[in-house]
């Protein structure tokens, strides 16, 4: 296997963008999320959604290309929700976040998330001096990723519902600037 050459997404990569996507939660958050729910994830259904999302020019999703396929994607950029702290000030300065990072289970324990992670966070320091991320409650694998890069959990959860199904995600932080950066060296 040949090390993942990291490069910005094209339309082209819906299909296994969505496919590293799909598989990564059937795989990862087995027994985490109601497995029906896992079940009925479709690729086609996804690849359409990422389809239209590559469209925008400011996307921002890098992939990680193993011996010409698509081994994983990361999703990098100012956080849509910045939250109030305890007086109900919105965090100043808004950070960035790490919005989304998936590798296909067949490629989980080489250097593809490590090369993707550390893309999304050089991409997120030219922009932000701090970034979060969410991680659902109880994906072990991915809490302990993101433990030993040098997030952090900040105290904020949300509860997410799709359809019948429901989880908690846990907010990770990670500054970025200084000795607490994460870093993408695992």
């Amino acid at each position: 296997m040949s090390a993942p050459l990291i490069r910005p997404a094209v339309l082209a990569d819906a299909d296994a963008i969505a496919t590293c996507h799909v598989r990564g939660w059937q795989q990862g958050l087995a027994g985490v999320v109601d497995q029906a729910y896992l079940d009925q994830l479709s690729v086609t259904a996804s690849a359409e959604r990422w389809r239209s999302g590559l469209a925008d020019a400011e996307h921002g999703v890098l992939v990680a290309v193993v011996d010409d396929h698509v081994a994983g994607f990361t999703r990098a950029g100012p956080t849509p929700d910045p939250r109030p702290d305890s007086r109900g000030v919105v965090e100043d300065p808004v950070p960035g976040e790490l919005r989304e990072l998936y590798v296909d289970p067949a490629h989980w324990g080489t250097a593809v998330a490590d090369q993707l992670h550390g893309a999304a966070v050089a991409a997120l320091t030219a922009r932000f001096s701090t970034a979060v991320l969410w991680v659902v409650r109880g994906n072990v694998r991915a809490e302990r990723f993101y433990r030993r890069r040098g997030w952090r959990a900040d105290g904020w959860q949300r509860s997410e519902r799709d359809g019948s199904a429901s989880w908690t995600e846990v907010r990770l932080r990670g500054s970025l600037t200084g000795s607490g950066t994460p870093r993408g060296d695992g």
